[in-house]
């Protein structure tokens, strides 16, 4: 999950600076905290907190038979936001 969650990462930053129109630090920083619904390899991006946190679904996962295996899923905005 480490490298699905750093080219996201990337992605965001990429995406921010295409709506930005701009190479300018204060204008990307603006349309990444604007960011609203990015689909990306870890799920759909719902936004960002105040703070710069991430708000997005919590996907749980167990080791079963040491294999990491999907456990479920936590949507609810409520839980998930920091």
């Amino acid at each position: 999950m480490v490298g699905a969650s750093a080219y996201d990462a990337l992605m965001i930053i990429v995406d921010g600076i295409r709506r930005s129109g701009t190479l300018k630090g204060p204008a990307i920083r603006k349309a990444i905290a604007n960011t609203k619904d990015f689909n990306g390899l870890t799920g759909v991006l719902k936004g960002f907190t105040d703070i710069g946190e991430v708000v997005k679904e919590v996907q749980v996962q167990i080791v079963r038979d040491g294999k990491f295996r999907n456990f479920g899923v936590v949507s609810d905005i409520k839980l998930v936001t920091p």
